[in-house]
């Protein structure tokens, strides 16, 4: 039995291995995917900061009628 025994505890090393290891890769990729998205909304902000298409912008009525 002690073969089998081996078995086991090598089949449930390696089963806790590839989960713990697919579970890592999706955080490393959803990590990424926000820092993707946030480098994205700085580079916007950088742009758009202070221009007409800036949605952060109030618009008074004379820069309405203006426009």
């Amino acid at each position: 039995r002690v073969r089998r025994s081996c078995d086991f505890a090598v089949g449930g090393f390696i089963c806790t291995m590839l989960g713990y290891w697919f579970y890592c890769r999706y955080s490393l990729v959803q990590q990424r995917i926000r820092q993707r998205m946030l480098k994205e909304g700085m580079r916007n902000k950088m742009l758009f900061e202070g221009s007409s298409f800036d949605p952060e912008k109030k618009q008074t009525g004379n820069e309405r009628s203006s426009s």
